[in-house]
């Protein structure tokens, strides 16, 4: 007896044996005195809504949910102290016979205040980081952008159509990866890429850069496939050569055909 009482009273986590009612708190830890900050004989002869005061319903739901299966767990309660001040608990219970007609719900509580502050501040870190990464690709994206609109400017003063086709691929070349940042800056998910999407726009784009949009019609067969940024890049810059290379060869002047962009990924 002693043994076991012992193991009940320097528990680190606050133990209740309460009524499967939750009308009566039948026994409690030194941990439980401590954390709310009553004696054991106090807590006994506390309404449990004292305790928990805004949770009974829920309290009452889980305690029901005990009876029924054994055992329970709820992540976050919220509990108050003898001097009103609130505190954030993770409950676990389970049901334990007293005698051979009687039972009582065994709960573990545990203070998770400074888990959650610790939690809270991680989250905000991490959402500063986000922002600081979409501001980044913004201005890759602007940048690339700009690069782009240089070249448009330059063959738009060349007279050789040669030259006019090297800075028409570079500009494709350069808009293949703007359109990477771009979709990162609007993507929830900061490093993955839906790549359908980001090779549908791709394509489109160099229908328009080329003049083909409406003499070559374009299908895209692929299945819905995400990749990170250090996959993406190449791989766009893969279909930009070869549907580039599709556009100038295989249907030259006004040459009208059909573009098939498949992707397996299996």
């Amino acid at each position: 007896e002693t043994r076991f009482r012992n193991v009940f009273d320097y528990s680190n986590d606050a133990i209740l044996l309460l009524d499967p009612d939750l009308d009566e708190i039948l026994d409690v830890n030194g941990r439980g005195c401590r954390l709310f900050g009553y004696t054991s004989r106090e807590l006994q002869a506390l309404p449990m809504s004292t305790l928990f005061p805004g949770d009974m319903a829920r309290l009452q739901a889980f305690a029901l949910a005990v009876v029924e299966q054994g055992y329970g767990w709820i992540d976050e309660v919220g509990c108050q102290t003898r001097t009103g001040d609130a505190f954030a608990a993770e409950i676990s219970a389970s049901e334990v016979p007293l005698t051979p007609e009687r039972t009582c719900i065994l709960v573990l509580l545990r203070d998770i205040t400074e888990h959650k502050a610790a939690e809270a501040e991680i989250r905000a870190s991490l959402q500063e980081k986000e922002v600081l990464l979409r501001e980044i690709h913004h201005r890759v994206k602007n940048n690339l952008q700009i690069v782009t609109s240089l070249f448009d400017l330059q063959s738009s003063r060349s007279d050789d159509d040669d030259v006019k086709a090297m800075l028409r691929e570079c500009r494709n070349r350069v808009r293949s990866m703007s359109v990477i940042h771009e979709s990162l800056y609007r993507a929830h998910d900061l490093n993955r890429i839906d790549f359908r999407r980001y090779v549908t726009q791709l394509t489109e784009e160099l229908l328009r850069s080329f003049g083909a949009a409406n003499r070559v019609a374009l299908q895209i067969d692929m299945d819905d496939v995400v990749l990170d940024v250090d996959q993406a890049i190449p791989c766009g810059l893969i279909v930009n050569e070869l549907l580039s290379n599709a556009l100038k060869y295989a249907y030259p002047g006004d040459g009208q055909g059909r573009v098939i962009v498949a992707v397996d990924v299996g």
